[in-house]
């Protein structure tokens, strides 16, 4: 990969070709990319109609498939008890689309939404599958400008994403679940209060959501349960 950026550069200096800077990607630790295939991406991107860039794994990642798996709410069909926080969420950033995501191996599977009909989409297409990578909101005011998910499927096509907000919902602190997100088929931004508001929201998702995973993985305690035990799947 390092070897084929430098032959692009090299190929592109050729020519005249400029390059700009990389903007960093908003991983943190857990998202480390060498200089050469930063390099390699942003020009592939932008001299050959794009690349997406695939969600990173997060490093707990085979705990976090265990416990979401042992719960049981991987799959398709909705949480009615979640409905009313999507509804709630849709209204107060005036949005047409919101939804509470579950984040699987391959899939992102829906279990709450408003203004969406669809089970699920790929995880390597999700942007909550990005959301839950962090720990802050995970905001995307123009799908569009963003090299990450410029040619991603669900931003040139349906639902035509271009406005994106994802508040991450974690269990046992540090497993990200999923999100809850709201979206927009135009560019935008919230202020500052509003994302408070989203936030203070998807902690009440996080504690619902949390409640009903404990109750459906039983007595056992989903925090120091060994595998093998209360239903987990391999």
């Amino acid at each position: 990969m390092i070897a084929v950026a430098f032959c692009v550069i090299h190929a592109l200096s050729q020519r005249g070709a400029r390059t700009s800077a990389v903007k960093p990607l908003n991983f943190g630790s857990r998202w480390s990319l060498p200089i050469a295939l930063h390099i390699h991406v942003h020009l592939i991107g932008h001299h050959l109609g794009g690349l997406m860039l695939d969600p990173a794994l997060p490093q707990n990642e085979t705990r976090r498939l265990q416990v979401l798996q042992a719960t049981g709410f991987l799959g398709p069909g909705l949480i009615d008890d979640l409905q009313p926080y999507v509804r709630i969420a849709r209204a107060l950033c005036n949005v047409p689309i919101a939804a509470v995501s579950l984040i699987d191996r391959d899939r992102q599977w829906f279990k709450a939404m408003d203004g969406l009909d669809v089970e699920g989409t790929p995880r390597r297409f999700s942007f909550c599958a990005h959301a839950i990578l962090q720990k802050g909101v995970f905001y995307i005011s123009d799908a569009t400008h963003d090299e990450r998910f410029a040619d991603n499927p669900l931003v040139l096509g349906d639902p035509g994403i271009r406005f994106y907000a994802g508040c991450p919902l974690f269990i046992e602190d540090d497993l990200g679940m999923g999100a809850l997100m709201v979206i927009d088929r135009r560019p935008r931004t919230l202020d500052a209060d509003t994302l408070l508001r989203l936030r203070d929201l998807a902690d009440c998702v996080q504690r619902a959501l949390s409640h009903r995973m404990r109750l459906a993985i039983g007595s056992c305690s989903v925090s120091h349960a060994p595998a093998g035990q209360c239903g987990f799947m391999a």
